[in-house]
């Protein structure tokens, strides 16, 4: 990962890694079981069905770019998905 990250911008770094963080609480959100679990473990209603997590093709296409100058619109497109997982979380 070190060496990949020469050609990276510092925003690609930031959400290559807080994408790799998020990723297991994606996939416990997006189980009905596991969420409930976990609802319940913090003394929440666990009767919750588990909605459908946004998209994160933005993210996904800003971290895998490979332009020298960052792009405006791919930036904010990838920071309104990591918002829309976050508020979904």
């Amino acid at each position: 990962m070190a060496e990949n990250n020469q050609d990276k911008d510092f925003f690609q770094t930031l959400f290559e890694v807080l994408l790799d963080l998020l990723e297991p609480a994606l996939s416990m959100f997006s189980d009905n079981a596991a969420k409930t679990e976990l609802l319940g473990s913090l003394g929440l209603n666990g009767n919750v069905n588990a909605g459908t997590l946004p998209s994160t093709t933005n993210l996904d296409r800003y971290i895998k770019a490979e332009a020298a100058d960052v792009d405006e619109f791919m930036l904010l497109g990838a920071m309104s998905d990591l918002t829309q997982i976050m508020l979904a979380i």
